[in-house]
């Protein structure tokens, strides 16, 4: 009797949504531990058949390059447990260590690729990869699955300061790719540098408006762009990552009074011409009224501080957008 499964266009269309489906849930499962792998990089490394099959040479010979992986996250990590194993060579026996994990960030581990974890995993050992299991059919379908089960043991290196490294990568979860560790350490101290920005205009808060505003002697007055720019801020990083950011707070207030006023981008906001037209609301007279403001001219008033303020934020922001 024919099925649906008969029809081999039909059974394709499964297959893709079967790996649609996986690739979905193993990024969206949060992982349960990390590590930071030595991936062996054969297309700079120099080495022999000899060499590569004898395992002490792979981490003393001087030519063979790693890449490093950090915060490599593993969907499945067993226990490390010893296993006693005879010696041949002696009277006795000796305890390997034997750890199983899966992983699915690394396109091409390798065997002899080496190993080592972050807390709380607190074990100091060096593992390296003895064996590797995966279905054949999923690698190499159009939607690739790179999921590996890696079968691991105690490595015959101790000091891993003398390993040639050829790149370093680190693992960003909002992404689900890896990225150059330069670029990454960079981007931190960009994400640094926005937050001290944004505790500034904290004084500029108003509890009870849910705005940020300012006074002077016979007026408050709404700074537009700046709302507009925490608004966007807020809901940008929102999506990318969960508590980033959280202490900083979004101007409902703001959002609720002016629900027909809004800038598309914030690369639409003025701040890319330092000599401009700002938009302030004048709760008084409930107007918006139009200030012109020049970034070389020296700061007059709370006008020109909060847009001062607001400048560096928006020049912070710009390079994470």
């Amino acid at each position: 009797m024919k099925t649906f499964l008969s029809d081999p266009q039909s059974t394709q269309d499964y297959h893709d949504e079967y790996l649609k489906l996986i690739n979905y849930y193993q990024n969206t499962k949060r992982p349960a531990a990390f590590i930071k792998y030595y991936n062996i990089n054969n297309n700079v490394s120099i080495h022999t058949e000899e060499e590569m099959n004898t395992t002490y040479d792979i981490y003393s010979h001087s030519e063979i390059r790693f890449d490093i992986y950090d915060l490599t996250p593993c969907n499945y990590v067993l226990p490390i447990t010893n296993t006693t194993s005879p010696v041949t060579d002696l009277a006795g026996q000796m305890y390997d260590g034997i750890e199983s994990l899966v992983i699915f960030s690394i396109k091409r581990p390798r065997i002899h690729d080496l190993i080592t974890f972050y807390p709380p995993i607190m074990s100091e050992e060096v593992f390296r990869v003895t064996s590797i299991r995966t279905q054949l059919n999923a690698v190499h379908s159009m939607n690739a699955v790179n999921w590996f089960e890696l079968q691991l043991e105690y490595a015959p290196v101790g000091d891993l300061s003398h390993l040639k490294i050829e790149h370093s990568y680190v693992y960003d979860l909002s992404t689900e790719n890896n990225i150059l560790k330069k670029e990454y350490e960079k981007y931190l101290h960009q994400l640094d540098n926005l937050k001290k920005s944004l505790l500034l205009i904290e004084p500029f808060y108003d509890r009870n408006k849910d705005m940020y505003i300012i006074t002077d002697t016979t007026n408050i007055y709404i700074p537009i762009e700046l709302n507009e720019m925490i608004c966007y801020i807020k809901d940008f990083f929102s999506k990318k990552y969960k508590d980033l950011f959280q202490d900083l707070k979004k101007p409902y207030g703001y959002i609720d009074r002016f629900t027909n006023f809004s800038y598309p981008t914030i690369q639409s906001m003025p701040f890319l011409n330092l000599q401009n037209h700002y938009k302030f609301y004048n709760l008084k007279n409930n107007i918006i009224e139009n200030y012109f403001w020049n970034k070389d001219d020296p700061v007059l008033n709370q006008m020109d501080e909060i847009l001062l303020l607001s400048l560096n934020i928006f020049m912070e922001f710009k390079f994470n957008d």
